[in-house]
Protein backbone atom coordinates (compact mmCIF):
# COMPACT_ATOMS: atom_id res chain seq x y z
CA UNK A 1 0.00 0.00 0.00
CA UNK A 2 1.18 3.55 -0.22
CA UNK A 3 -0.24 6.56 1.82
CA UNK A 4 -3.90 7.04 3.19
CA UNK A 5 -5.18 8.71 0.39
CA UNK A 6 -9.02 8.67 0.26
CA UNK A 7 -8.74 5.18 1.14
CA UNK A 8 -12.02 4.45 3.51
CA UNK A 9 -11.16 3.16 7.51
CA UNK A 10 -11.82 -0.28 7.46
CA UNK A 11 -10.76 -1.08 11.11
CA UNK A 12 -11.64 0.30 14.50
CA UNK A 13 -8.80 1.51 16.70
CA UNK A 14 -7.87 0.91 20.25
CA UNK A 15 -5.94 3.08 22.65
CA UNK A 16 -2.79 1.14 23.77
CA UNK A 17 -0.16 2.99 26.32
CA UNK A 18 -1.58 6.19 25.01
CA UNK A 19 -0.82 5.41 21.12
CA UNK A 20 -3.08 4.14 18.79
CA UNK A 21 -3.39 0.60 16.87
CA UNK A 22 -5.52 -0.36 14.10
CA UNK A 23 -7.89 -3.59 15.32
CA UNK A 24 -7.35 -7.32 13.27
CA UNK A 25 -10.81 -8.31 11.30
CA UNK A 26 -11.28 -11.73 12.72
CA UNK A 27 -11.30 -14.19 9.58
CA UNK A 28 -14.16 -14.52 7.19
CA UNK A 29 -16.06 -10.74 8.83
CA UNK A 30 -15.27 -8.57 5.96
CA UNK A 31 -18.45 -8.70 4.02
CA UNK A 32 -18.90 -5.25 2.44
CA UNK A 33 -15.67 -3.75 3.37
CA UNK A 34 -14.18 -4.80 -0.15
CA UNK A 35 -16.69 -3.47 -1.87
CA UNK A 36 -16.04 -1.43 -4.96
CA UNK A 37 -17.30 1.51 -3.46
CA UNK A 38 -14.54 1.07 -1.44
CA UNK A 39 -11.49 -0.51 -3.60
CA UNK A 40 -12.72 0.94 -6.81
CA UNK A 41 -10.78 2.93 -9.34
CA UNK A 42 -11.16 6.13 -7.15
CA UNK A 43 -9.29 4.41 -4.24
CA UNK A 44 -6.11 3.62 -5.77
CA UNK A 45 -4.67 3.84 -2.45
CA UNK A 46 -6.50 1.55 -0.69
CA UNK A 47 -3.88 -1.91 -0.23
CA UNK A 48 -4.55 -5.00 -3.02
CA UNK A 49 -8.29 -5.42 -2.26
CA UNK A 50 -7.22 -9.42 -3.39
CA UNK A 51 -4.50 -9.48 -1.56
CA UNK A 52 -6.10 -7.79 1.88
CA UNK A 53 -9.62 -10.50 1.26
CA UNK A 54 -6.92 -13.31 1.43
CA UNK A 55 -5.83 -11.81 5.23
CA UNK A 56 -9.21 -11.49 6.01
CA UNK A 57 -9.54 -15.43 4.98
CA UNK A 58 -6.68 -16.31 7.61
CA UNK A 59 -3.74 -16.06 4.84
CA UNK A 60 -0.72 -14.47 6.80
CA UNK A 61 -0.18 -11.17 4.25
CA UNK A 62 1.98 -8.55 4.38
CA UNK A 63 2.69 -6.06 1.29
CA UNK A 64 6.09 -4.02 -0.57
CA UNK A 65 5.57 -0.77 -1.13
CA UNK A 66 6.82 1.12 -4.53
CA UNK A 67 9.86 3.36 -4.57
CA UNK A 68 7.23 6.35 -4.27
CA UNK A 69 7.45 5.94 -0.56
CA UNK A 70 10.86 7.58 -0.42
CA UNK A 71 10.70 9.66 3.18
CA UNK A 72 9.75 8.75 6.65
CA UNK A 73 6.41 10.44 6.26
CA UNK A 74 5.54 8.27 3.83
CA UNK A 75 6.45 5.46 5.60
CA UNK A 76 4.56 6.32 8.51
CA UNK A 77 1.58 6.49 6.27
CA UNK A 78 2.05 3.38 4.74
CA UNK A 79 1.97 1.38 7.81
CA UNK A 80 -1.27 3.32 8.97
CA UNK A 81 -2.73 2.57 5.67
CA UNK A 82 -1.82 -0.94 5.94
CA UNK A 83 -2.85 -1.77 9.41
CA UNK A 84 -6.34 0.68 9.13
CA UNK A 85 -7.39 -1.48 5.47
CA UNK A 86 -5.86 -4.57 6.20
CA UNK A 87 -4.59 -7.45 8.13
CA UNK A 88 -0.95 -6.81 7.36
CA UNK A 89 1.68 -8.77 9.89
CA UNK A 90 4.75 -7.24 7.75
CA UNK A 91 6.25 -4.60 5.63
CA UNK A 92 8.74 -4.74 3.18
CA UNK A 93 9.96 -1.18 2.76
CA UNK A 94 12.87 -0.41 0.17
CA UNK A 95 16.38 0.36 1.84
CA UNK A 96 16.41 4.23 1.46
CA UNK A 97 13.27 4.69 3.08
CA UNK A 98 14.43 2.55 6.18
CA UNK A 99 18.26 4.45 5.82
CA UNK A 100 16.61 7.84 6.00
CA UNK A 101 14.55 6.83 8.94
CA UNK A 102 17.56 5.26 10.90
CA UNK A 103 19.21 8.53 10.28
CA UNK A 104 16.32 10.97 11.45
CA UNK A 105 16.40 8.52 14.92
CA UNK A 106 20.01 9.44 14.97
CA UNK A 107 19.49 13.16 15.15
CA UNK A 108 17.51 12.77 18.17
CA UNK A 109 13.62 11.87 16.37
CA UNK A 110 12.29 9.23 18.25
CA UNK A 111 9.19 8.54 15.80
CA UNK A 112 9.12 8.24 12.23
CA UNK A 113 6.67 11.07 11.40
CA UNK A 114 4.87 14.13 13.08
CA UNK A 115 3.11 15.06 10.21
CA UNK A 116 -0.70 15.24 8.43
CA UNK A 117 1.58 13.47 5.32
CA UNK A 118 2.49 10.51 7.89
CA UNK A 119 -1.40 10.01 9.82
CA UNK A 120 1.12 11.34 12.78
CA UNK A 121 -0.07 14.87 13.20
CA UNK A 122 -1.10 14.27 17.05
CA UNK A 123 0.91 12.34 19.59
CA UNK A 124 -0.95 9.03 19.89
CA UNK A 125 -0.22 8.24 16.24
CA UNK A 126 3.01 9.04 16.07
CA UNK A 127 5.42 5.77 16.28
CA UNK A 128 9.19 4.89 16.13
CA UNK A 129 10.18 1.79 13.80
CA UNK A 130 10.72 -0.11 16.36
CA UNK A 131 7.14 0.34 17.54
CA UNK A 132 5.86 -0.88 14.57
CA UNK A 133 7.64 -3.65 14.05
CA UNK A 134 6.15 -4.92 17.77
CA UNK A 135 2.86 -3.77 16.76
CA UNK A 136 3.22 -6.07 13.60
CA UNK A 137 4.51 -9.06 15.87
CA UNK A 138 1.29 -8.31 18.23
CA UNK A 139 -0.64 -8.73 15.23
CA UNK A 140 0.55 -12.44 14.08
CA UNK A 141 0.19 -13.68 17.43
CA UNK A 142 -3.36 -12.58 17.75
CA UNK A 143 -3.93 -13.67 14.72
CA UNK A 144 -2.39 -17.10 15.35
CA UNK A 145 -4.71 -16.97 18.63
CA UNK A 146 -7.83 -17.61 16.57
CA UNK A 147 -9.81 -20.32 16.52
CA UNK A 148 -9.76 -20.98 13.02
CA UNK A 149 -6.28 -20.84 12.73
CA UNK A 150 -5.33 -23.91 15.00
CA UNK A 151 -5.30 -25.80 11.94
CA UNK A 152 -2.63 -23.88 9.70
CA UNK A 153 0.73 -24.81 10.97
CA UNK A 154 1.94 -21.53 9.71
CA UNK A 155 0.26 -19.71 12.05
CA UNK A 156 1.70 -20.09 15.37
CA UNK A 157 3.35 -17.72 17.11
CA UNK A 158 6.17 -15.78 15.75
CA UNK A 159 8.06 -15.02 19.15
CA UNK A 160 7.56 -18.05 21.01
CA UNK A 161 8.68 -17.36 24.87
CA UNK A 162 9.71 -21.30 25.37
CA UNK A 163 11.23 -23.17 22.28
CA UNK A 164 12.10 -26.96 22.65
CA UNK A 165 13.95 -29.47 20.37
CA UNK A 166 14.47 -32.98 20.41
CA UNK A 167 18.21 -33.88 19.32
CA UNK A 168 17.97 -37.32 17.60
CA UNK A 169 21.77 -38.47 17.15
CA UNK A 170 23.16 -41.59 17.05
CA UNK A 171 26.03 -41.21 19.29
CA UNK A 172 28.11 -43.98 21.61
CA UNK A 173 27.19 -43.30 25.32
CA UNK A 174 29.39 -40.66 26.61
CA UNK A 175 30.07 -39.19 23.01
CA UNK A 176 29.46 -35.38 22.88
CA UNK A 177 28.40 -33.39 19.75
CA UNK A 178 28.79 -29.71 19.68
CA UNK A 179 26.08 -28.03 17.35
CA UNK A 180 26.50 -24.26 16.80
CA UNK A 181 23.90 -21.62 16.04
CA UNK A 182 23.80 -18.48 15.48
CA UNK A 183 22.92 -15.75 18.01
CA UNK A 184 21.10 -12.52 17.12
CA UNK A 185 20.88 -10.91 20.24
CA UNK A 186 25.12 -10.62 19.52
CA UNK A 187 23.80 -7.42 16.84
CA UNK A 188 22.41 -5.28 19.88
CA UNK A 189 24.76 -6.28 22.73
CA UNK A 190 28.50 -5.55 23.38
CA UNK A 191 30.43 -8.03 24.16
CA UNK A 192 27.96 -11.33 23.05
CA UNK A 193 29.31 -14.02 20.96
CA UNK A 194 27.88 -14.33 17.36
CA UNK A 195 26.93 -17.83 18.29
CA UNK A 196 26.08 -20.19 20.65
CA UNK A 197 26.65 -23.84 21.20
CA UNK A 198 24.70 -26.77 22.29
CA UNK A 199 26.61 -29.57 23.55
CA UNK A 200 24.51 -33.24 22.69
CA UNK A 201 25.88 -35.97 24.58
CA UNK A 202 25.31 -39.84 23.91
CA UNK A 203 23.49 -41.99 26.38
CA UNK A 204 22.07 -45.31 26.32
CA UNK A 205 18.07 -43.92 26.86
CA UNK A 206 15.99 -44.58 23.72
CA UNK A 207 14.52 -41.50 22.71
CA UNK A 208 10.17 -42.12 22.18
CA UNK A 209 9.28 -41.63 18.77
Amino acid sequence: PAGLNDCPQAHSTTLVNGKVEADLREPFTYSNVLSNANYGSARSGCPNKWAAREGYENQIIGFQTSNDVSTSDALSATLWNGTLNSNMVFLEAYEHVLWLARQEKLLGNPVLSTAVAGYADVASRQKSLAAWSAELNKRRRVIASYTSSTKNPHMTDPYPSPYKFAFRKDLAPGEVQTIYFVNPAARCLAGTNHYGTINVTGSNVQPPF
